[in-house]
């Protein structure tokens, strides 16, 4: 399932935010570089459990990061 640019952004924009690189938050996260990079690239969309991981990383919440990916279906 891919997600729009919307999502895009705001997994890119929390992340720069956080001052964390994608490494960094894919270490956070459980996940190896290259998953998270396809989930910000928008390629992927991460499970509930994951998104929990990367929300808590990131200082916001997993219902905000569906919002987003949700908007534009």
């Amino acid at each position: 399932m891919k997600t729009d640019k919307k999502f895009k952004a705001l997994m890119q924009g929390l992340r720069q935010q956080a001052g964390l690189s994608q490494k960094e938050l894919a270490e956070k996260a459980g996940v190896s570089g290259l998953t998270y990079q396809r989930y910000e690239y928008g390629d992927r969309v991460p499970d509930a459990r994951t998104a929990t991981r990367i929300a808590k990383a990131l200082d916001t919440t997993v219902e905000e990061l569906w919002a987003a990916a949700s908007q534009h279906k």
